[in-house]
C-alpha cells in the first residue's frame, strides 16, 4: 500500500493551530507546528486510533513551491516557511518518503495526479 500526503495541507492547519494556541497562552513556539504536524500524520498511521492504520510500503509527500496568486491569500510569515522546511526534514528522517513538487501546480493537484496514475 502507498500513502500519498498533501504536505502543505497538514502543515498549514497545524501551523495556524500553533499560532492560535500561542495567542491563548501568550507564547507562540513555531516548532510546535512541526510537533502537531507529526502527531497528525502519526494518528493516521496508528491502528489503535481507528484511522488508516495500514502499513505502507511507500510514501509520497506533495508540496507547493509558491502560493497561488489567484487565491488572494496574505503572505505567510517567515516562521511558516522555516518550520515547513523543518517538518519536511523530520518527515524525510522518519519515513524516507519521495517528495513531489512542481512550480506551476499546487500539492493537491500533484496528489490527484499521483492517485489517477
Amino acid at each position: 500500500m502507498d500513502l500519498i500526503v498533501d504536505g502543505p495541507s497538514i502543515f498549514a492547519r497545524n501551523f495556524y493551530a500553533a499560532v492560535a494556541k500561542g495567542k491563548d497562552f501568550g507564547t507562540f513556539v513555531p516548532a510546535e507546528a512541526v510537533t502537531l504536524s507529526m502527531r497528525t500524520l502519526l494518528s493516521l498511521l496508528n491502528p489503535d486510533s481507528n484511522r488508516i492504520g495500514y502499513q505502507f510500503e511507500r510514501m509520497l509527500v506533495a508540496w507547493d513551491l509558491r502560493q497561488n496568486p489567484q487565491k488572494n491569500r496574505e503572505p505567510k510569515p517567515p516562521e511558516y516557511h522555516e518550520m515547513r522546511e523543518l517538518f519536511r526534514e523530520v518527515l524525510t528522517a522518519a519515513f524516507q518518503p519521495a517528495h513531489a513538487e512542481h512550480q506551476d501546480y499546487e500539492a493537491d493537484d500533484l496528489v490527484a495526479t499521483a492517485v489517477y496514475n
